[in-house]
């Protein structure tokens, strides 16, 4: 009776375990969509998923689109990726049912990081266009899009003195 609870309790172990440490196995894959195909199979997820509804839809999105961006588009949408697939390897105990959340609590954080405030009004209509509209559809990753987004919003600074606008235009001369 004994042997038999041991063998139970090291397949529950065993089980969890690797669980918990999935993504570990498709690290060799960051930077590529298949990661998180990967991933997806590592954890038994199915096709509703985050890891394939989300994370290589969107991913294979970007490198598909890829050509539209500008230089710097480009470098950011590979940061970005490389960024999320980073932080999700990070995470000790990732499941098919928490994956989704754990990414999104990584958007932000790794939009900021990548320069999105920097990118150019091109390239982020078309990340509107691709990836927003869909982020504020998703109840997980909604808070994430209008933070992305405004987080670039500049504060406008206070009505300038006349003295101000002399030295910002060099007309100190014409008063």
């Amino acid at each position: 009776m004994n042997a038999l609870r041991l063998i139970v309790i090291t397949m529950i172990f065993t089980f969890l375990a690797g669980h918990a440490r999935a993504s570990r196995n498709c690290a060799y894959l960051m930077g590529t969509c298949d990661y998180y195909t990967c991933v997806s199979m590592e954890l038994g997820c199915s096709q509703e998923d985050y890891p394939i509804k989300f994370g290589y839809r969107f991913c294979k999105k970007y490198v598909d689109d890829n050509e539209k961006y500008s230089a710097n588009g480009q470098i950011f949408l590979s940061n970005v990726r490389n960024c999320l697939q980073r932080e999700l390897e990070k995470s000790n105990e990732l499941t098919c049912q928490n994956v989704g959340a754990v990414a999104a609590t990584q958007h932000e954080a790794c939009y900021k990081k990548a320069g999105f405030c920097n990118l150019s009004v091109p390239d982020k209509t078309l990340l509107v266009k691709s990836i927003f509209k869909k982020m504020l559809k998703d109840s997980k990753f909604r808070a994430s899009a209008l933070k992305i987004a405004g987080s670039c919003v500049k504060k406008v600074r206070a009505q300038p003195s006349p003295d101000d606008m002399k030295a910002d235009v060099g007309l100190e001369n014409l008063y």
